[in-house]
């Protein structure tokens, strides 16, 4: 992420950048690193919340995809 924060300022990086909370989104998408797991935990309280509705597996799919991207 370091790296990419770098990239951005020096206008390396076109279709990331960096919000005003200082999140990096991509193509206006959160972006996660994936070596600490943090999609799969993402994923999981998403689908395992007392506040979650599961309409169908395929819509809460598209609906996290959405916000989170990915290309799984």
């Amino acid at each position: 992420m370091e790296r990419i924060k770098v990239n951005i300022s020096n206008g390396k990086a076109p279709r990331f950048y960096e919000d005003d909370r200082g999140i990096i989104r991509f193509q206006g998408r959160e972006c996660v690193l994936r070596k600490l797991g943090l999609a799969t935990k993402m994923l999981f309280e998403a689908h395992n919340t007392i506040y979650s509705t599961h309409p169908g597996g395929t819509k809460m799919y598209r609906d996290l995809r959405q916000t989170f991207g990915g290309t799984t």
